[in-house]
């Protein structure tokens, strides 16, 4: 029996090693926007998708990709000409935008695989292309506009991902963010949600800081790491963890917590990198920029650094 007890312990932390070790992973997404044509229908690796066209509509009518100009402030991109910008506000002409954003959920998915773009774009789907117990998405950000001195906010859905369990707070892992609240907001405050806590501080648990000002107009990286503990919706079955400005996770997580999805289904399906501010609306100008995406479906080594200034879809596992 207790060969049997001992053998069983080092079967599991064979397993851990394996799950948590780098280096057991491959890229399946990566992007930089660099093969944009002028439309979210035509350019070959956009990775955004919906699955029907009311909300395609939504996504390309609040979001534009930019290079440098004058008419939005000269603002470069991460790396490459090009970047995608998002508004918030709903009724302010954004001079980014070209327009005013239609809805405050610009509805833009990612490894969904979804109907729209019908003709192109990287119709990845998370739900075939993960089938281990780990995923990694990894991103640069810019806050731009009036994000310091917006009150009145809820806090931003900045990152969603939603298991195969369906669309509800239950079945998703979700990282909110908090809005400057006119306040210098100098480490700024971010949750882990967990959608079967009870009151604030148990579905919000402790506050958790960035380490640095993630609204100060510069780019800055964020890498998330989420881990599927069980495909039953059992308690505990979703830990994730959050770094900011360490690309290559060289460091400890700024945020890890274990939380309970019941309805999260038994594998990944999409995500979102920002939603909604929990039913509130910015009264003035309030965007966000994105370049340099890229997903793996476990946890990279250290020594993998961004490489998609091409824009391309990753079409071979490196």
């Amino acid at each position: 029996m207790k060969k049997i007890l001992v053998l069983s312990l080092v079967l599991s932390a064979i397993i851990c090693v394996v799950c948590y070790s780098p280096g057991y992973a491959q890229r399946i997404i990566a992007y930089g926007f660099e093969d944009w044509t002028g439309n979210e229908n035509t350019a070959p690796g956009y990775i955004f998708s919906s699955v029907a066209s009311t909300y395609w509509n939504m996504h390309v009518n609040s979001n534009q990709v930019r290079t440098q100009n004058a008419s939005c402030g000269n603002k470069t991109a991460h790396s490459g000409q090009y970047y995608i910008h998002r508004q918030f506000n709903t009724t302010i002409t954004d001079p980014c935008l070209g327009g005013v954003a239609t809805s405050i959920d610009d509805h833009g998915n990612l490894g969904l695989g979804g109907t729209y773009p019908t003709s192109s774009g990287d119709k990845t789907a998370l739900r075939s292309a993960i089938t281990g117990n780990t995923m990694t998405v990894r991103y640069w950000f810019r806050v731009t506009d009036a994000w310091k001195t917006q009150t009145g906010l809820g806090l931003c859905k900045f990152f969603r991902l939603y298991g195969t369990g369906g669309s509800t707070d239950p079945a998703s892992l979700i990282v909110h963010i908090a809005g400057g609240g006119g306040t210098s907001n100098t480490n700024t405050a971010f949750h882990i949600y967990d959608p079967s806590g009870s009151g604030w501080s148990g579905s919000y648990g402790t506050v958790l800081r960035a380490g640095a000002d993630l609204q100060d107009g510069n780019w800055h990286s964020v890498t998330i790491v989420v881990r599927l503990n069980n495909t039953v919706n059992a308690a505990g079955n979703v830990t994730a963890r959050v770094w900011f400005d360490d690309w290559n996770m060289a460091g400890d997580p700024q945020g890890e917590r274990t939380v309970t999805c019941p309805s999260f289904g038994a594998s990944f399906d999409h995500f979102n990198l920002t939603q909604n501010w929990s039913a509130t609306y910015p009264s003035s100008l309030m965007g966000i920029d994105f370049d340099d995406i890229e997903v793996w479906n476990g946890l990279p080594s250290a020594s993998d650094r961004p490489s998609m200034v091409t824009g391309l879809r990753v079409t071979e596992a490196q």
